[in-house]
């Protein structure tokens, strides 16, 4: 059972790192050139939450798999570590502060806005009885 979850998992994280392939936002790490640190070292790096305790490392897995508003943290798979680089943190940094300093294009909190009239709405709503 538990080597089924392991293999689930496994086929999980794979999928994942396909799509971040596909994205082209994979591999941009250079071993060869930039400090490696694994996931729990990474940690240090960032800033402690509002509550003063440190982002805890599932956190950054997170983010090296789905991102966070649509900005995900590089990483390379040594052997059986996720790793990233402190270059990776600071793009992953800088990449957060130019998307959160780019206006909305919608005033509806991210959801998107509807293509309808105000107009089509007050019908719909009069033909229902609630307007």
């Amino acid at each position: 059972m538990l080597h089924n979850l392991f293999l689930i998992f496994r086929i999980e994280i794979e999928i994942a790192e396909l799509i971040t392939l596909l994205r082209g936002q994979a591999m941009s790490i250079d071993p060869l050139h930039e400090k490696l640190l694994t996931l729990t070292a990474a940690c240090k790096l960032f800033p402690k939450t509002a509550r003063g305790k440190k982002i805890h490392v599932s956190t950054l897995y997170r983010y090296s798999i789905k991102g966070l508003r649509g900005v995900v943290l590089a990483t390379i798979q040594c052997g059986s570590t996720r790793s990233t680089s402190e270059q990776a943190v600071a793009r992953f940094f800088h990449t957060l502060t130019l998307k959160s300093s780019v206006p909305q294009t919608n005033n509806s909190g991210g959801y998107p806005m509807s293509k309808r009239s105000d107009k089509e709405v007050e019908d719909e709503l009069d033909d229902v009885g609630l307007n």
